[in-house]
């Protein structure tokens, strides 16, 4: 709020003589404090909001407004400021004003305090002081790391904002007034003269007929002197662009405006916690899927390997115990030298390179068809990244309490286990990856009612379809079944046996290994497998 559109405001107040009793205090949201004044009835608004503060005298008061305090500074208000009004006093034309109380008469009387209120665009602020300055709270504290020249905390002293000298366009005449302003724009208006910034800049340049960048020489004279007078008469009629200036005060609306504020407030922290939650499940998307394709491209190191363990083979007639390195001659005639483990005879060597290539392959091969599902995690991982300024709020809700309860973040332990993918008629579907993770999703993420599914008689994955008891349908109970089948260890088999009973059906006797357990009362179903990969793919063909 402008130096000129603040003194009109308060122009009723900085004249006080004598003190005006205080009905108490109102905070219809987070950023506004209302002060209800007696004799006769009106209401103060402060609005502290970011970019734009304000402040009105309304001549009317509403004691059913919000007394509930919604932020610490306000019960600080609430319980420190009794006294009545005794001065308001604006520092020049500054943004800035002071609201003096004089001391209370209670059940426990209160000392005489200040209330600093800067009205600073995005840094606007309330500070409650005692008559010594000693800072009592704060509506927005600024500590050292913000700010290191004027930190408002607790316990410090006051300090108010740099004092600049600029004259009161009110006090100068006509003359000296266009003095100050020729040679320059009107957009200069708020370097040249006290209580003027951007708007009332463009409003005296809109009533003077001038464009606002125009150099002001004597032709603009008697226009612009016009304008400036007709503006200082009344600065918010001069406002074109705020033809309803109370309106924003209406008591009528402040419930509504508590509303958007805390939804906005919720947004903006629920869209951080949403992206940070996003950019770690890409980042794990990323490292999942980076290793998995370093472990198929390691797998022609085996060749190699088996190629030099040949050799050893071909040797060992020859070898003997104790060497480090032995030179020999490879299939193709060139020399090769291969380092040996001294303890170890040649065909030992020759075996432990055998293992160690039938480890590359198979971590390869396990690697090879995780592949697949390791992309389509990362580029969904990366679409919900996208998406995020699109979602509802509904949606993100949901997002951010799935990381654990209450919107916090469980830990790694915590959270739960398995791949949830949605069957084809919403159901949730959970698959686990290994045996101890497959005992996770049986026995933690399964409920009674749910429904459970493994491969007959060989070891795979557990399946859990999320029904609650609702019924299933038979295109879901499929789904999930080919699931159970795509991964269990059945080879390449074209049809798979797969069991599924409620989960109550399922239990585990002490001292079994992690992932097996015993079953009843199941029913087989007769499937193709499919793994996760497969069944995204035909779920966005079909969509």
């Amino acid at each position: 709020m402008e130096g000129l559109l603040l003194a009109q405001a308060i122009a009723p107040l900085t004249t006080l003589t004598t003190p005006r009793s205080q009905a108490g205090w109102r905070f219809p949201d987070p950023h506004t404090l209302v002060l209800l004044l007696r004799d006769p009835a009106a209401e103060l608004w402060i609005d502290l909001r970011p970019p734009d503060p304000s402040v009105r005298l309304l001549r009317t008061s509403s004691e059913s407004l919000e007394r509930t305090a919604p932020t610490p500074f306000a019960a600080l208000l609430v319980s420190r400021v009794q006294g009545a009004l005794a001065a308001v006093e604006q520092h020049a034309l500054d943004r800035r004003f002071t609201l003096h109380f004089a001391a209370g008469d209670g059940f426990v009387p209160s000392p005489p305090l200040r209330l600093e209120i800067e009205l600073t665009g995005r840094h606007a602020n309330a500070v409650l002081c005692d008559r010594d300055g000693r800072i009592l709270g704060a509506q927005r504290e600024v500590g050292r790391a913000v700010n290191r020249y004027r930190e408002l905390r607790s316990g410090l002293s006051y300090q108010p904002p740099p004092p600049y000298s600029k004259p009161d366009p009110r006090a100068l005449d006509d003359q000296a007034r266009f003095e100050g302003i020729r040679g320059f724009t009107l957009r200069d208006a708020p370097r040249r003269f006290d209580g003027f910034g951007p708007q009332l800049s463009a409003a005296w340049a809109r009533l003077a007929a001038v464009d606002h960048a125009d150099i002001i020489a004597e032709p603009q004279q008697a226009a612009v002197l016009s304008a400036l007078r007709e503006l200082l008469r009344d600065p918010a009629a001069a406002l074109i662009s705020d033809p309803q200036p109370h309106r924003a005060f209406d008591p009528a609306d402040a419930a509504e405006r508590m509303r958007d504020d805390r939804r906005a407030r919720w947004r903006l922290g629920a869209e951080q916690r949403a992206t940070s939650v996003l950019a770690a499940r890409v980042l794990r998307a990323e490292r999942q899927l980076h290793d998995a394709e370093q472990a198929v491209a390691r797998a022609t190191k085996s060749a190699e390997l088996r190629q030099q363990a040949d050799l050893l083979m071909s040797a060992s007639f020859s070898g003997v115990r104790g060497e480090q390195r032995v030179t020999l001659l490879d299939f193709d005639g060139e020399a090769c030298t291969l380092e040996l483990d001294p303890a170890l005879s040649f065909v030992e060597n020759a075996q432990r390179r055998y293992q160690s290539a039938r480890r590359l392959e198979e971590r390869a091969e396990r690697a090879a068809q995780r592949l697949a599902d390791l992309r389509l995690q990362l580029a969904a991982a990366q679409r919900e990244a996208a998406q995020l300024q699109q979602l509802d709020d509904t949606s993100l809700r949901l997002l951010i309490e799935g990381e654990g309860e209450g919107g916090r973040r469980r830990p790694e332990r915590e959270r739960r286990p398995g791949v949830a993918v949605v069957g084809p008629h919403g159901f949730e579907v959970v698959l686990g990856r290994n045996a101890r993770e497959n005992d996770a999703v049986t026995f933690k993420v399964g409920r009674s009612l749910d429904l459970w599914f493994h491969a007959q008689g060989v070891q795979g994955a557990h399946v859990v379809v999320r029904s609650g008891g609702r019924e299933v349908p038979d295109a879901t109970l499929r789904f999930a079944a080919e699931l159970a089948a795509g991964h269990a260890q059945v080879g390449r088999e074209a049809s798979v046996l797969v069991d599924y009973t409620q989960r109550k059906h399922v239990w585990k006797v002490k001292g079994m290994p992690p992932g097996a357990v015993h079953y009843t009362q199941q029913k087989t179903l007769v499937v193709r497998p499919k793994r996760v990969s497969e069944s995204l793919q035909d779920a966005e063909s079909s969509g």
